[in-house]
């Protein structure tokens, strides 16, 4: 919405906001999941962490975050919402937004892609990249080293 509207804190249009069924909510069918731009990813990040906010909580969190006005958060939501990325309870007061995709899946989906984009396949290829640029904890290395083992066994 515009800077210095009245009803900037109104949730988005009823006909937009509805609540997705139960079974809907959570589907994450890998071949159906919405593109999420670097921007939608930082309301993701925060819904998936913080679980459920309204919309002036997001946006409280981004201008921290941030330092994004009320504006972008409302752009960004309604975006996610149209995506089917975010979900909208308006039975409640203020109105609460959540995650409507689980990030494990959406994570899964995107590496794959990758892979296959990028790598063209090249599953090792693609690891060993990882693995020389990231910095890794000892913790992490023992988990990369515990999955290569249940790899070998199976």
């Amino acid at each position: 919405m515009p800077p210095g509207r009245k009803d900037k804190d109104r949730p988005l249009p009823a006909a937009e906001a509805q609540l997705l069924p139960s079974s809907d909510l959570h589907h994450n069918r890998e071949d159906t999941l919405p593109r999420i731009t670097p921007a939608e990813w930082e309301v993701m990040l925060l819904l998936w962490d913080k679980g459920e906010l309204s919309s002036s909580e997001i946006d409280w969190h981004l201008a921290l975050k941030k330092g994004w006005k009320a504006y972008t958060s409302r752009t960004l939501l309604r975006r996610l919402f149209r995506k089917g990325a975010v979900t909208c309870d308006r039975t409640r007061r203020p109105a609460i937004y959540r995650a409507g995709l689980l990030k494990e899946s959406y994570m899964r989906e995107q590496s794959r892609l990758l892979l296959h984009r990028v790598f063209k396949g090249a599953t090792a290829s693609f690891l060993i990249a990882l693995l020389k640029e990231a910095p890794l904890t000892k913790n992490e290395i023992q988990e990369i080293k515990r999955t290569i083992e249940e790899k070998e066994n199976q």
